[in-house]
């Protein structure tokens, strides 16, 4: 084979190696809390609820410690009248934050819907 040739295939090789390891790296950004949470909070603005829901509780499933995520998902439950579900997600974030706001927040839910 001639130099020409294998520097072309090296570099070809290098190439898709480069590709490969950016492809990685984007999906691993993009299936990270942290962008969740951003598209959580875009898609809370556009009113989009069902894809804010998914995109926060990938979170939650992720980083169950995010207090964050559960107050969203219960606020969403909470705009569209499904307070048992909102209820629901206050207990979650309770049992796996520890948070005693959440507590507080689960009173105050069970005041308003009496």
């Amino acid at each position: 084979m001639s130099k020409k040739k294998i520097v072309a295939v090296i570099g070809a090789a290098a190439v898709i190696l480069a590709a490969g390891v950016a492809a990685v790296h984007i999906n691993a950004w993009v299936n990270s809390p942290e962008y969740q949470m951003e598209r959580g909070v875009q898609y809370l603005e556009e009113q989009d609820y069902e894809k804010a829901l998914a995109a926060f509780s990938r979170v939650a499933e992720a980083e169950p410690q995010s207090a964050a995520a559960y107050e969203r998902i219960s606020g969403i439950y909470q705009t569209l009248q499904q307070p048992d579900q909102a209820l629901d997600s206050l207990q979650a974030g309770f049992e796996k934050t520890g948070e005693r706001s959440f507590a507080q927040k689960m009173v105050e839910m069970g005041e308003q819907y009496q």
